[in-house]
């Protein structure tokens, strides 16, 4: 198999054959590729999945959503796929062993089988997402990346920006009821926002020189950040012209190079301050925190680079501000923005301070965070502790719970206005704020100080404790949205993880009944909760079960679930042993890494995976690869640890086998020791707020906002004298 089709065989001599392939397109010769493989193809209209024999089963809806996506995006790019030369069909092959996700070359595409193999019965739905989704980003490359292929890697982002974006928008074509725009801000938007707010980062157009450079440049600012702008500036030229211009862009770059200035030129043909607002956001690092201060006339927007270990900088960068802002329910509809220009500006209002709220960045399409005053923050608080949160958008208020997490781990609001504030999710029915809590909460929970883990348990209860009732520890139903689905699987991960005794009660009986008759499956929307609460509270009977659907099953999706089951083991004995599985070759190469993630996530377990990588440290080195990979297992461990002890324990280790690691795994080590010292004392300087709250919440019965209107007042005081 290779890009073309075959056109000719011929018999060379006696057991070897010459297998003849048409001219490809003029194309990059990274794109080229030839597999050699007892494949079988299940094939219809022009397109067919290349699988192993036993995984044939596992095509069919690949294959089903592959021509749809297909479909659906030569119509959107108005320049089909069959109209190049050379491109009479396209092959997408499922490899067993890829360390890559998925490759785009043309007519070829490669994917690991997670990403291509599934079957209704035995995958989950966020799976299920995840197959079109890597389909669609791969499909988009034959056009971005392929056809128009980036000059060089110091603007990677023209290939993989786009392609990131139709992950999302070109599925949303053909899966038309998974709410992919909602999922969009939260796992893009607000995902590289961390990223981009260290003073590591850099800008989406950045130098590359090397071939470490190159390799890193593949990283999610060139993927999130690319699809971030495009989408912010889909919604300032609107749909139709921003489709105008893209088609026009391709048309003019079809078989050649492009540089940013292609694209900027393409859009300006439709608005001529285009590249005046894209550009600077491409070229700066970062991303603004816009500070927005009411008065009797009108609201003063500043903006500053937004840092979050650097709160006090100095830094004068300004970006070209896309504003939009809510005060009802009805505003939040208009997401075509006007840009601002300048470190500081006004909006008039009459009436400013009547307003029942300010709200600013309708739908997050604006690439900023967002902080308030005194008195805005008390007005958003009230609101979204209103009947209907006040008609606040659901992308909105998955926008305050990100800022809100992310301003207070950046000493701009305080931990105890921003929690007293996120009470409201107590409330919340829908996904996507839901997953911004999520995302907030995993990091807290690695920062909360040791002696408070308790005061935080029964916190995380109490806040998830409507959510589970209204979710239930159920399959999913035939007619629930499929965002629905997804906040099930988090909620119940969360509620068993802090100890939610129905929930773990329920897991358990179902993981018990499963291994009394696994001829019945668990559905597979449940299996990740009760594999690892079965695993958790079961005994070496369960995890060897476990362990051996993981040696017999032959879906790739499905041994992933059975990994995170078994990370969730809790005694000495089964991490050991789950720890010596990861480093055999039952474990794949590219499934080690998110094995050990499985088991480090269980924070009970890092001490006994802190001692095996000591007693270990040349076999895990030899099964991974090299002693960065030794480095980077300790690096994870010590990015969870909250103990002194243990980290005494990690440094001795590495001062006595200096030799034996190498310089590079040494200094790599020695740099997460220092990370741990800043995680110390940012836990240490936050500890007496968060520790108040929380006393105050569980042992105290501290009044909602509502009723304590004052006291959260006086906190927020505290913000107006940090962004000043």
């Amino acid at each position: 198999y290779s890009n073309t089709a075959i056109v000719g065989t011929a018999v060379a001599e006696v057991g070897r054959s010459l297998t003849t392939f048409g001219v490809t397109p003029s194309m990059s010769s990274y794109l080229i590729a030839f597999i050699v493989a007892p494949y079988q193809i299940n094939d219809r209209d022009g397109m067919g999945i290349l699988a192993r024999p036993q995984a044939q089963n596992q095509t069919q809806y690949s294959l089903d959503v592959g021509i749809k996506l297909l479909k659906a995006l030569e119509e959107w790019i108005d320049y089909p796929y069959a109209s190049v030369a050379g491109m009479t069909r396209m092959y997408m092959a499922a490899v067993p062993d890829f360390s890559a996700g998925a490759m785009e070359n043309w007519g070829l595409l490669t994917y690991r089988e997670t990403n291509i193999l599934y079957r209704s019965d035995d995958s989950t739905s966020m799976q299920q997402h995840r197959i079109a989704a890597v389909i669609s980003h791969e499909i988009a490359h034959q056009w971005f990346g392929d056809l128009v292929t980036c000059e060089w890697w110091d603007v990677t982002w023209l290939n993989e920006g786009f392609a990131r974006y139709y992950q999302y928008y070109g599925t949303a074509l053909v899966e038309t009821e998974w709410d992919l725009d909602h999922q969009f801000v939260v796992e893009q938007l607000q995902g590289v926002m961390q990223m981009d707010s260290l003073r590591s980062t850099h800008p989406m157009t950045h130098p590359v020189y090397t071939q470490a450079q190159a390799s890193g440049i593949f990283d999610n600012i060139s993927y999130n950040k690319g699809a971030v702008m495009l989408r912010m500036m889909e919604h300032y030229l609107t749909t139709e012209t921003f489709k105008t211009a893209l088609r026009a862009y391709i048309k003019d770059r079809a078989f050649k190079t492009t540089r940013p200035e292609d694209l900027f030129s393409a859009l300006n043909r439709y608005d001529p301050n285009a590249r005046s607002y894209m550009e600077p956001w491409t070229v700066q690092p970062g991303y603004p925190l816009v500070t927005v201060t009411s008065h009797d006339t009108g609201f003063t927007i500043t903006q500053k680079r937004f840092l979050v270990n650097e709160p006090d900088h100095n830094e004068q960068t300004a970006w070209p501000l896309p504003i939009t802002f809510a005060t009802k329910a009805s505003e939040f509809s208009i997401t075509r923005p006007a840009f601002y220009t300048g470190m500081t500006f006004e909006i008039p209002m009459q009436g400013a301070s009547d307003v029942e709220y300010f709200i600013l960045n309708n739908q997050q399409v604006g690439y900023y965070r967002v902080n308030y005053d005194a008195i805005l923050w008390g007005k958003i608080s009230k609101a979204l502790h209103s009947e209907g949160f006040g008609g606040i958008h659901v992308l909105n208020r998955a926008q305050i719970v990100d800022d809100l997490f992310n301003l207070a781990r950046g000493d701009v609001v305080p931990y105890g206005t921003a929690l007293e504030i996120l009470e409201y999710l107590k409330e919340e029915t829908e996904y996507a704020p839901w997953l911004a809590a999520v995302n907030g909460l995993t990091t807290l929970s690695r920062r909360i100080h040791a002696d408070d883990e308790k005061l935080f348990a029964a916190h995380i209860l109490d806040i998830f404790s409507k959510a589970y009732d209204i979710v239930k520890f159920q399959a999913p139903t035939a007619t629930e949205r499929r965002i629905f689905t997804y906040m099930r699987q988090n909620v119940l991960q969360w509620a068993c993880n802090y100890g939610h005794e129905e929930c773990s009660k329920a897991a358990v009986a179902e993981f018990h009944r499963y291994h009394q008759n696994p001829s019945v499956k668990v559905h597979p929307d449940l299996r990740q909760v009760v594999y690892c609460e079965g695993i958790r509270k079961g005994s070496m009977e369960e995890f060897e079960f476990l362990w051996n659907q993981y040696l017999t099953t032959n879906m790739a999706t499905e041994q992933l679930l059975i990994l995170q089951g078994l990370g969730c083991a809790s005694s000495s004995e089964l991490i050991t042993i789950m720890l010596d599985a990861i480093t055999s070759p039952h474990v794949r190469s590219q499934d080690k890494s998110n094995a050990f993630t499985y088991v480090i996530n269980n924070l009970y377990t890092l001490p006994h995976v802190s001692r095996y990588l000591q007693q270990n440290h040349a076999i895990w080195a030899a099964s991974h690869g090299s002693y960065a990979n030794v480095a980077s297992a300790f690096n994870n461990v010590l990015a969870r640890l909250k103990r002194d002890s243990e980290r005494d324990v990690i440094n001795a280790f590495i001062e006595s086998n200096k030799n034996i690691l190498g310089q590079a795994a040494y200094d790599s080590i020695k740099s997460g020791l220092e990370d741990y010292e800043t995680n110390k004392q940012f836990t240490l300087r936050n500890r007496d707020e968060i520790h108040e709250f929380l006393d105050n919440k569980i042992n105290g019965g501290a009044a909602t906002i509502l009723a304590n209107v004052s006291m959260i007042v006086g906190l927020l005081m505290l913000v107006l004298a940090r962004t000043r």
